[in-house]
Formats: C-alpha cells, structure tokens, sequence
C-alpha cells in the first residue's frame, strides 16, 4: 500500500497535484477499479500548534504504478526506468 502523500513526498509534488492526478484517474477508469485501487482516505497534517484532517487516498502497488508513470522529472524518469 503506499499513501498519496507519501507518494507526493516521494516524487517532490504538491500533494494537492498529486490528489488532482489521482482524481483524474479515478475519473478514467471503471468504477469497480477505481474504487479498489484507490481508496479515498483523511490524514493528519500538522498546522501551526494543531493538527487537521487533510484528504487522501490509499493505493495498490498497481494503483501507485499507474499513477507515478504519468509523473514527469527526474525521480519519475528513474522509476521508469526500473
């Protein structure tokens, strides 16, 4: 499983960016694969002294790989490769 926002730490990419690619391909695919592949989820994120509940989703290792394969730069460029 990896996270979108690990996923946007990963790849230097605002995690916004990457929450719109994920859209754009939950919009694109069927929705018994979509609903699998990623699943919308909440996550912590530390603001000022607090912390608030931000959007996410979870993937598969299919899910992720789709994803990042649409990724430009030079860390996508390397998992490309391998």
């Amino acid at each position: 499983m990896a996270n979108s926002r690990d996923v946007a730490a990963l790849f230097n990419k605002r995690p916004d960016h990457v929450l719109h690619a994920i859209r754009d391909l939950v919009n694109q695919l069927t929705p018994e694969i979509s609903g699998v592949w990623f699943t919308p989820t909440k996550v912590d994120q530390k603001v000022g002294f607090g912390v608030r509940k931000v959007d996410a989703y979870n993937m598969t290792p299919d899910s992720f790989a789709l994803l990042a394969m649409g990724f430009t730069g030079s860390l996508a460029a390397r998992f490309k490769e391998a």
